[in-house]
């Protein structure tokens, strides 16, 4: 089996989107999401591939997965007075992504799923391809 990284990167652009800022843009192209926020010059390149030949699936996903939306929370909360977390699990047979808002000082003992909304999950069928296909 083999990561389709630009179906992952559309599923992505899809999820976050509507729950980012107005002011941030992202956009699928190939196996990178691009991220610019309104009224900024520059533009981030969220690659997806570069664990493309990890041992699992879960292995190669987890630092793509976690640095990009971690970029994007940063970006979210530049561009607003607001604070935005991300958390993220292979769970079900998928990917889970918690994403949003997010208290300034959130209680103790306390991960980020439990306080941000959960956005509909990535299954790895959507993503995985037969080797050679």
């Amino acid at each position: 089996m083999e990561i389709d990284f630009e179906r992952l990167a559309t599923l992505l652009q899809q999820r976050l989107q509507p729950v980012v800022p107005s002011g941030v843009r992202l956009r699928a192209d190939g196996a990178v999401v691009v991220m610019w926020t309104e009224g900024f010059q520059g533009w981030t390149r969220l690659t997806l591939d570069d664990n493309a030949l990890a041992g699992g699936v879960e292995e190669a996903l987890e630092d793509p997965i976690g640095s990009s939306l971690t970029q994007v929370a940063d970006e979210a909360s530049e561009a607003t007075t607001d604070r935005y977390e991300s958390d993220f699990a292979f769970e079900d047979g998928g990917i889970r992504i918690w994403f949003g808002a997010a208290p300034r000082t959130p209680p103790a003992d306390v991960e980020w799923r439990e306080l941000l909304p959960e956005l509909p999950p990535i299954p790895f069928g959507e993503i995985l391809t037969e080797t050679g296909a």
